[in-house]
C-alpha cells in the first residue's frame, strides 16, 4: 500500500516575522522525521501548488513590510541627527524565496503538485451550488482547488490512501470523501492536524505504537494543567519590548501597545482603545509530540484564548484595516481583524515538557 499526504496552507502557516527564509515552520520536518524514524517509505508527504505559492506571496509580503518599516523609522530619526540611507527594495525576493522553497522540499523530500486545469464552468456550478468545500457564504475557493488537485493526482498516480490535513476538516464532508472514492476508486482520509496524522498512520499499517492512546493521556495531562497555563500567559505577556496583548490591531504602532484599537458602531472611523488585561482558557490543540530520551514528552500546543478587556463591551466593536480608511464598504464585520482573526480571541505556541505517568509537568516555552 502506498499513501499520500496533503497538506493545506494552514499545517504550514509559518508567521514569525523574523523567520523570512522560512515559508513552511515545523510541520513539515516533523512530519518527515516521524516517516523515516519508523522507515515509512512507502508515505509520501505532499503540497499542492497552491499552497507553496501562497506561502511564498505571504513570506513576500512580510519581506516588504518589514522593509517600510525600517524605511519610515529612518526617516523619523534624521530629525535626531541620523543619516543611514534608506533600504533599497531589491526586485530579486521572490526569486530567492522560491529557491528556498525548492531547497526545503528537496530536502525533506516533499511533492510538489501542481494546480490540474480545471474547467471554469465547473467550478463556478460548484460554487452556485455550494458544492463542498464550498459553504453557504461562498467561501470555499482554494479548499475546492486543492480538493481538485488531490482528486487530479490521484487519477494520475499509483498511490492507494490519501490524506489531506486540514484545519477546515468540516468544509469537506462525507459528500466529498464519496465524490472522491467513486471518482478515483481510492481511499480520501480528511485529517485536522499533524498528530492525528500520525495516529491514522498507525492505525492504518498498523504500526503498533498505540500513539491515540498515548495522546489522549498526553492531552488530558495537559487539560489538567490549563490553570498553569493561562497564569503563565498572563504573567509573562512582555518579551523583549513587546507586549503580548495583539489581537488584530488596525495600526503596526498597537504591536507595541497593550491595547487593542477598534471602532464604535456609531462611527466606524472614530477609534478607541481597548486595554487588554489577560486571557482565559478556550481550550487547546496538539501540533506536534516529540519523545526525549529521559522518557518524557516534548509537546507542542496551540493554546486558544479569549481576551479580557478593562473595558468596553467586546462583543459590540467594528475594526477594519488602517488600509482599507478610504472605501467605507471594506469595513470588516464585527469581532474580526483586517486578517479575518477573531477580535476576541488570542492563540499562544506553547511547548511543555510531561509524563502522563509520573504526571511531571513543565512549560518550556511560550510564543
Amino acid at each position: 500500500m502506498r499513501y499520500k499526504i496533503f497538506l493545506d496552507s494552514n499545517q504550514v502557516y509559518n508567521d514569525k516575522n523574523g523567520r523570512y527564509d522560512d515559508p513552511f515552520g515545523q510541520s513539515i520536518p516533523e512530519l518527515k522525521k516521524f516517516l523515516d524514524g519508523h522507515s515509512l517509505d512507502n508515505v509520501k508527504i505532499c503540497l499542492p501548488e497552491l499552497v507553496v505559492r501562497e506561502r511564498i506571496q505571504h513570506k513576500l509580503d512580510l519581506i516588504q513590510g518589514a522593509v517600510s518599516s525600517v524605511n519610515e523609522n529612518l526617516e523619523a530619526l534624521k530629525k535626531v541627527g541620523h543619516t543611514q540611507k534608506p533600504i533599497k527594495k531589491r526586485t530579486d525576493y521572490k526569486k530567492t524565496l522560491n529557491s528556498i522553497v525548492v531547497k526545503f522540499l528537496k530536502k525533506y523530500d516533499v511533492q510538489r503538485v501542481p494546480t490540474p486545469d480545471i474547467d471554469a464552468k465547473d467550478l463556478i456550478e460548484r460554487a452556485i451550488t455550494k458544492k463542498k468545500p464550498f459553504n453557504d457564504h461562498s467561501a470555499g475557493f482554494k479548499d475546492t482547488l486543492i480538493y481538485l488537485t488531490i482528486v487530479e493526482d490521484a487519477t494520475e498516480d499509483e498511490a492507494d490512501v490519501y490524506i489531506l490535513c486540514t484545519k477546515n476538516k468540516a468544509d469537506f464532508t462525507d459528500e466529498i470523501i464519496k465524490e472522491f472514492e467513486s471518482q478515483t476508486k481510492k481511499k480520501l482520509y480528511i485529517i485536522s492536524d499533524i498528530v492525528s496524522v500520525q495516529q491514522t498512520l498507525d492505525e492504518l499499517i498498523p504500526l503498533e505504537l498505540h500513539l491515540e492512546e498515548r495522546n489522549n493521556k498526553i492531552k488530558n495531562l495537559i487539560l489538567n494543567h490549563t490553570g498553569d497555563l493561562t497564569s503563565s500567559v498572563n504573567s509573562t505577556r512582555e518579551d523583549n519590548g513587546r507586549i503580548r496583548g495583539y489581537a488584530g490591531a488596525l495600526s503596526l504602532s498597537a504591536l507595541y501597545n497593550d491595547t487593542v484599537s477598534v471602532s464604535s458602531w456609531d462611527s466606524p472611523y472614530s477609534t478607541r482603545k481597548e486595554e487588554i488585561v489577560g486571557y482565559n482558557f478556550k481550550n487547546v490543540e496538539l501540533n506536534r509530540i516529540d519523545e526525549l530520551k529521559d522518557g518524557n514528552f516534548r509537546v507542542g500546543i496551540t493554546l486558544h484564548t479569549e481576551i479580557k478587556y478593562k473595558k468596553g463591551e467586546k462583543g459590540n466593536v467594528w475594526q477594519h484595516s488602517a488600509y482599507d480608511d478610504f472605501s467605507p464598504g471594506a469595513i470588516w464585520a464585527a469581532n474580526s481583524d483586517f486578517m479575518g482573526r477573531p477580535l476576541n480571541n488570542k492563540d499562544f505556541e506553547i511547548k511543555v515538557d510531561c509524563n502522563p505517568t509520573s504526571g511531571y509537568f513543565n512549560i518550556v516555552t511560550i510564543v
